[in-house]
């Protein structure tokens, strides 16, 4: 039986962007994989404009180190929504997460991460903003299609997706199999949704999950075991559910000397409490 993986977003490691830095931090901690970001940062989204020389290098040096990176956390559509009532802020969204699949497909990362928000902020909503969600997703699932790289909705904060049915309605709207889950379990403690209804009959959609502490109303930055999240539960309803994915630990470093401790720290406590 295949041994479950564990991975780690690449800000509980430290701040720096460098990917090889990252990569090499990975080596000195217990973890499977390495989740990356693309937010809206200048630096972060320039990796969507690596050259194919760079990103052959940085492949090689993966597959030398045996190196992985699972997983994109695609975070920049905050600012460039794709159900935006504005159509250059629309395209400028489909148009980063294109590229994003295009950097998947040549460096051999078999999920993106797509945010649950339609439109993030208020003054670009008009109540159209899903119908536009779901018309951008189906053109761009097309071309994940074509490239083979799978998106996973994340459930999150704010006035979209909260939960996972409602994930599960916006890919039975989008109708395509190149789009499934990637439910948040902190996010669905901290909007108030309960784990026994969520966690169940959802295996087969299921690309992967986060894992992060959480309190009601507060969705980041909580310390595992600090929380509201029971994680041991939890693992007893996806064991329960036939769940065989990976699990990813999200968290953030913000400075911190002692972030290669907290997060083989953390990773213990998971591997506890959820018994993985």
């Amino acid at each position: 039986m295949e041994k479950t993986k564990i991975g780690i977003y690449e800000k509980a490691l430290s701040d720096d962007t460098d990917l090889y830095n990252s990569l090499n931090l990975l080596k000195e901690t217990r973890f499977d994989y390495l989740e990356i970001s693309i937010d809206d940062s200048k630096e972060r989204l320039q990796r969507l404009d690596m050259l194919e020389t760079e990103r052959k290098a940085l492949k090689n040096f993966m597959n030398k180190e045996d190196l992985n990176i699972y997983s994109i956390v695609l975070s920049a559509n905050r600012s460039y929504p794709i159900g935006n009532k504005d159509k250059e802020t629309r395209t400028a969204g489909i148009e980063i997460i294109k590229k994003a699949i295009d950097l998947s497909y040549d460096l051999d990362i078999p999920v993106i991460q797509l945010a649950g928000y339609y439109s993030f902020f208020t003054d670009s909503r008009d109540g159209k903003e899903r119908n536009r969600f779901i018309e951008s997703l189906q053109e761009i699932t097309r071309y994940s299609g074509w490239k083979g790289v799978m998106l996973g909705l994340e459930n999150m904060d704010g006035q979209d997706i909260l939960s996972i049915d409602d994930s599960m309605k916006i890919i039975e709207d989008v109708k395509s199999p190149w789009l499934q889950l990637y439910p948040d379990i902190g996010n669905l403690v901290a909007n108030g949704f309960s784990l026994e209804d969520e966690l169940k009959d959802i295996s087969k959609n299921v690309l992967s999950i986060h894992l992060k502490d959480t309190r009601k109303d507060e969705f980041r930055r909580v310390p595992f075991g600090q929380g509201e999240v029971n994680f041991k539960l939890a693992g007893e309803l996806l064991r329960k559910d036939m769940y065989q994915g990976n699990y990813t630990i999200e968290m953030w470093n913000d400075g911190n000397i002692d972030s290669l401790k907290i997060v083989n720290e953390t990773m213990e406590f998971i591997q506890k409490e959820m018994h993985i």
